[in-house]
């Protein structure tokens, strides 16, 4: 794995306003066990890299996988990719371990955070002032029904 190093320093200045900063885990394909990083700057633009122990040359005729799900290394965090297409390869030597290292744009990342609270919103409140009315609505009032 690169690390949060590898992002920091990648996006500069920027880094710090991130909507997604530096998150990392494991997960697999259908076929293959594997390392994942992302994060998404500032302007939307994601970095998805996926690490795998297995000779570079295993992923050499791959352009695309399918799917991809993992859990974060904090446990808080599950992932869920779609279409994911390769854009680079690189072998990484780390502490004398080689790394296959695949640089990703996935179609459609789920980033959950498994610990939400599922309670439902009973009340909402809303300001007329936020709202412009015609003299009958006023008279007659509103409802809402709030979804969940």
């Amino acid at each position: 794995m690169l690390g949060q190093n590898y992002f920091e320093k990648r996006l500069g200045d920027i880094y710090q306003y991130s909507p997604i900063p530096y998150k990392c885990g494991k997960g697999r394909t259908i076929s293959q066990q594997y390392d994942w990083e992302l994060c998404i700057d500032a302007c939307g633009n994601i970095i998805f890299i996926l690490s795998s122990d297995c000779p570079l040359q295993t992923f050499c005729y791959t352009s695309k996988i399918e799917h991809f799900s993992g859990i974060s290394d904090d446990g808080i965090w599950s992932i869920n990719c779609t279409k994911i297409n390769i854009l680079e390869r690189k072998e990484i030597i780390i502490s004398r371990t080689r790394t296959a290292t695949l640089f990703c744009l996935p179609e459609s990342i789920t980033l959950k955070h498994k610990y939400y609270s599922t309670n439902s919103p009973n009340l909402a409140k809303a300001y007329f002032s936020n709202f412009s009315f015609s003299r009958v609505d006023l008279e007659a009032g509103f409802s809402t029904k709030i979804s969940s």
